[in-house]
């Protein structure tokens, strides 16, 4: 690793400079000459907090290339901000501010940002870690991870539902392959019976080449034949003789040749479904040991189907036709031919579908890794809210995602979960609904909630809670409960010790009892609407459950660990309001 001895320059983080009673400042110090070498520095930084950047000399005037690049720069708007080229950079002694508590419009959420530092034509190089607030690391990517598999899960059980494909305990807890694999187990017979074709009466293209043998055995002879024999080459096989005493002649030979860019479409489509079986069969093998003593499900029979189906494409693959074609790996031709066949066009469509069809996660990664860690908070706790209701048996019917008719072999794009989302669910045979929106803004007035078919409004200012769950009887509106996602310590929550003392009470304590309180019932303005109030938070010491007396209370959720609590939590209160 090329370490610099000594820096021309400092790189300094000044925190909370706006606050008397937590001030401190840092230096990065972790400069490598090599931007390959680079590695997270020990100073870090932690989100929502108050942070300048000051970039200075240690010693003199700096010299005119002197400036510090920092990942994240470019969307961060400042006015002492330079540009070279698209990239954004501070020049030597300057001071930003590039991080503010109070504010959402700083870049930098929780990972790793390269630094760069140009000065006097040496580069130097280090990396900035930011940390979650409230979270550890291994938690914040646990959350990122069980948010993008639910909203995948669901995907995935709405589009085997759309096609008729039956969901199962298997099909939730394998990969996502396993749908690929389904998809392939429906059309297998078509696939089957155009391979078998294809074998029967394969591509090809009849070639001319030449080969030397012996002239008793050379029942045609060409151009090509006598320029050989003429030739070095000739002379040296025939000792000289090149008349009627040569012994040798290349002579022309026609060739069937099977290695044509079609063929090896299919090696290669055969090789992927294969491969896509092999995973499957491994995982439900591994299931079954895991899963032994329940036998819920037979995974058995599965595994022998498809073990089955891969044994079929198996013997096409070792047929004496695919040994004549080669491996490509690399980029092959959609050729006319491909298109003009139809046993070819179909295996090679089914297969291109196949796998962009089932590019699923990819969409979700980007729409759900890459957000700000109190909006991923949110989105998080939305969604262990659907899974806890899911668990106490309420099944979605409509709303969001499942809105969508996804049918094979259409894109499938994760949506995401803007302001106003609602999703309906139903249990009893639908004689209990409840439904549940996501950030929606409640009206001011009974007049505007009936035009927009709500049973509640608001009279308070606080009029946008992150969860809210109208409950119904038939088509009789009972109650609602409000779930607040707070990305927060639970003492930044709730003070029991200013309970008695309204005057005291923090925003958060107002806001949260607003909502118990100021959200009214269309059908009798004058009776409130809210049973109870939850707060999901991440961390603190008052329990799994922390109920204030207030009809306000505190559940403790955290990415990776168990929800039971949270489930009886809402169980509870759905049975309470029920007779309220």
């Amino acid at each position: 690793m090329a370490t610099p001895p000594k820096l021309p320059f400092a790189v300094r983080i000044h925190a909370s400079p706006d606050s008397d009673d937590y001030y401190w400042v840092g230096e990065l110090s972790s400069f490598t000459l090599d931007e390959r070498d680079a590695e997270p520095d020990r100073l870090y930084l932690t989100e929502y907090r108050d942070y300048d950047l000051e970039f200075v000399s240690r010693d003199g005037e700096p010299p005119e290339d002197a400036r510090l690049y920092l990942g994240g720069f470019d969307v961060l708007v400042h006015p002492e901000l330079a540009t070279d080229g698209g990239s954004a950079y501070i020049p030597c002694g300057t001071r930003v501010r590039i991080s503010r508590r109070d504010e959402t419009d700083f870049p930098w959420q929780p990972g790793n940002y390269g630094v760069r530092v140009d000065w006097d034509g040496t580069s130097y190089y280090t990396v900035l870690n930011v940390k979650p607030k409230d979270l550890s690391d291994d938690q914040l990517q646990q959350m990122r991870r069980e948010l993008e598999k639910y909203v995948v899960g669901l995907t995935l059980d709405l589009i085997r539902k759309n096609q008729g494909i039956g969901q199962s305990d298997v099909a939730s807890r394998l990969p996502i392959r396993f749908y690929q694999y389904q998809l392939l187990e429906k059309h297998f017979a078509r696939l089957y019976e155009a391979l078998i074709d294809i074998l029967r009466r394969p591509k090809h293209e009849v070639r001319r080449i030449h080969e030397v043998v012996s002239a008793h055995n050379a029942y045609k002879v060409d151009r090509e034949s006598y320029r050989w024999l003429n030739s070095y080459a000739g002379y040296s096989r025939n000792e000289g003789g090149v008349d009627r005493s040569a012994r040798s002649v290349l002579a022309p030979k026609r060739i069937v040749d099977y290695d044509l860019p079609e063929n090896r479409w299919v090696k290669r489509i055969l090789l992927n479904l294969i491969g896509i079986i092999e995973e499957i069969a491994d995982s439900l093998e591994a299931y079954m040991e895991v899963e032994q003593g329940r036998r819920l499900l037979k995974p058995e029979e599965q595994l022998d189907k498809a073990r089955g189906l891969q044994a079929k494409l198996r013997l096409i693959l070792n047929d004496p036709l695919f040994e004549e074609v080669t491996v490509d790996h690399g980029m092959l031709p959609y050729t006319p031919a491909l298109r003009r066949d139809g046993r070819y066009r179909m295996l090679y469509k089914f297969w291109w579908d196949l796998v962009h069809h089932s590019e699923i996660r990819v969409d979700a990664s980007f729409e759900y890794q890459w957000k700000k860690t109190d909006l991923l908070w949110e989105y998080w706790s939305f969604a262990r809210t659907l899974q806890a209701l899911q668990r106490l048996d309420f099944e979605p019917v409509s709303g969001w995602i499942y809105d969508k008719h996804w049918q094979f072999p259409e894109r499938v794009f994760i949506p995401s979960i803007p302001p106003g989302t609602k999703v309906t669910m139903c249990r009893n045979s639908g004689s209990q609904r409840i439904e549940v929106y996501y950030n929606q803004r409640l009206p001011h007035s009974d007049e505007e909630a009936r035009e927009m078919h709500l049973p509640v409004f608001v009279e308070g200012k606080h009029d946008c809670p992150d969860v809210r769950i109208d409950c119904y009887t038939g088509d009789e509106y009972r109650f609602s409960l409000i779930v607040e996602a707070k990305y927060r310590k639970s003492r930044y929550i709730w003070d029991d010790a200013l309970e008695d003392s309204h005057s005291t009470w923090t925003q958060v304590m107002h806001q949260l009892r607003s909502y118990r309180t100021d959200i009214s019932r269309v059908a009798d303005p004058m009776q409130r609407a809210v049973k109870n109030v939850v707060v999901i938070y991440p961390r603190g010491d008052l329990g799994e459950i922390h109920d204030t007396g207030r009809y306000i209370t505190l559940v403790k959720l955290v990415p990776g660990d168990s929800d039971d609590h949270y489930v009886q939590c809402l169980n509870e209160l759905l049975e309470a309001g029920a007779t309220w």
